[in-house]
């Protein structure tokens, strides 16, 4: 079923470059980005009015901003055992145009109202996300890859929610195998069943944890293996009456964690590497049957994934 079309206009002016051969920096200077909605269905109209967060966060608006990137990775020997990259990234949106607005009087500070920039809200918001890796080598062809990824999204000022564009999902071929892409969270939240099957649009959150293990080894010649274990999940910074459990709680969120495990195949053609996972949600945010593992609910066994991808998810 064809919930929507989106409209995604974008401009962006920036710099790359390298300090040394372990360091590299991005900087875009400004980026523009114009979301709207085209057309939408009937049945994604009714979405919208049951879950309104979601539905602030599909509006038309401008997103104008600039954003930082800096990689560091060790590029180390062979003889060495340890490989690490790291990789911050600082989005902000909606700052100056909305201090432009502030000192020339455009903005009424007692309305509770977005202001508009030709006729559309502009995004306002602060978000960091880092992504730090690390691998022990024990050979060319075998070693021990992990991941561990956390971001958090403010939406401030002139917004109350992230775009939806902005916002960090879990599950999928690059994420928590196990499940499908943006089938998680937030928090224990559970969709309701009036939701088609397939559709996760209110799966979304402002601040995503998750962690990655995986084991790689030699199968035969240019064909690889891999055991491994994904875990985490994304939450809402403020309660949302529509998603009941979705909001992040230092006392919770542990118990909110989403698990998954399995085995893959990497076929390692000389230009890029053909990859296949199968993943089975070992325990899930919410309890189904009273627990949230899958060792008391057997029935989770029947829920395995299989994802086909390019490239090492990490």
């Amino acid at each position: 079923m064809k919930y929507y079309s989106m409209n995604l206009s974008q401009a962006k002016f920036g710099y790359a470059w390298r300090s040394t051969r372990k360091r590299e920096y991005k900087v875009e200077a400004i980026a523009i980005d114009y979301l709207r909605l085209t057309k939408t269905s009937t049945e994604f109209e009714k979405f919208l009015v049951q879950y309104p967060q979601v539905a602030t966060s599909f509006q038309e608006q401008f997103i104008i901003g600039s954003s930082f990137s800096y990689i560091y990775h060790s590029n180390p020997i062979r003889k060495k055992r340890n490989k690490f990259y790291d990789n911050p990234i600082l989005d902000l949106s909606g700052n100056l145009i909305n201090t432009v607005y502030a000192i020339g009087g455009l903005k009424d500070p007692n309305s509770d109202e977005p202001a508009k920039l030709l006729g559309a809200p502009y995004a306002q918001y602060v978000k960091l996300t880092n992504d730090f890796r690390y691998s022990y080598i024990f050979n060319e062809k075998r070693q021990i890859a992990t991941r561990i990824l956390a971001g958090i999204g403010i939406p401030y000022n002139n917004s109350s929610v992230l775009p939806y564009v902005k916002q960090y999902f879990a599950g999928g071929s690059q994420g928590i195998r196990a499940f499908y892409a943006r089938s998680i969270g937030p928090g224990n939240y559970q969709p309701s069943d009036t939701i088609p099957s397939g559709v996760f649009l209110d799966q979304s959150g402002e601040i995503k944890l998750e962690a990655n293990l995986e084991y790689r080894f030699p199968i035969t010649y240019k064909t690889f293996g891999a055991l491994f274990v994904d875990a985490g999940n994304v939450w809402l910074l403020n309660d949302d009456p529509s998603r009941p459990g979705g909001k992040f709680r230092l006392g919770t969120f542990l118990d909110q964690i989403a698990i998954g495990a399995g085995l893959g195949l990497r076929i390692d053609i000389q230009y890029f590497v053909i990859r296949l996972d199968v993943g089975v949600p070992m325990r899930k945010p919410f309890k189904v049957n009273g627990s949230n593992w899958i060792s008391q609910n057997p029935g989770f066994w029947g829920d395995y994934i299989i994802s086909f991808a390019i490239g090492y998810p990490f």
